[in-house]
């Protein structure tokens, strides 16, 4: 759900809760966020009992967390497609 809504670029400037672990580096909190609020009535009215608040929260904190990984990954794979080097032509 959260992919849809927010691009890893983005997503890299947040955390769950403003905190990080770097000193130089400043992230704003996601919690208390439209969009945040928005997440959790969206899972608790699909999920029902099984979205509390915490894993709602857990899984909001892994997503943005990965951001920045998730973003590197996709530039590698457009460096190889640039390079020539994508193979999965041969895989269809």
């Amino acid at each position: 759900m959260l992919r849809r809504i927010l691009q890893d670029e983005v997503a890299e400037l947040y955390s769950l809760t403003g905190r990080t672990v770097l000193k130089n580096s400043s992230k704003k909190p996601f919690i208390g966020t439209d969009v945040s609020r928005l997440i959790f009535s969206a899972c608790q009215k699909v999920f029902k009992d099984l979205a509390t608040e915490v894993k709602v929260k857990e899984a909001v904190r892994d997503w943005l967390q990965q951001a920045k990984v998730r973003k590197m990954r996709r530039m590698q794979r457009q460096e190889k497609i640039v390079e020539g080097d994508d193979t999965s032509e041969f895989l269809e």
